[in-house]
């Protein structure tokens, strides 16, 4: 998830403002989670479960991403 959320804007930024590479990136990243792991995690776990894993996978991929961008646009500056 961190990767596509850091990548993929990365790369779509030279076609599209940032803020829209972004939303795709996002729907690309809960795509490739839907069709990966949402499945397999239905049939272990039951809907609280699965939010509240979910809630904090997503949030900490999330936060990872925007600092390692960070990281990395400070970086490319120097």
């Amino acid at each position: 998830m961190t990767a596509i959320l850091v990548v993929l804007p990365e790369q779509l930024e030279r076609w599209l403002p940032y803020q829209v590479s972004r939303v795709i990136g996002w729907a690309v990243a809960c795509g490739v989670w839907v069709v990966t792991v949402e499945q397999q995690w239905k049939t272990r776990y039951g809907p609280l479960v699965r939010f509240a894993v979910q809630f904090i996978l997503w949030v900490s991929a999330a936060l990872f991403a925007l600092w390692l961008d960070e990281q990395l646009r400070v970086r490319l500056v120097w």
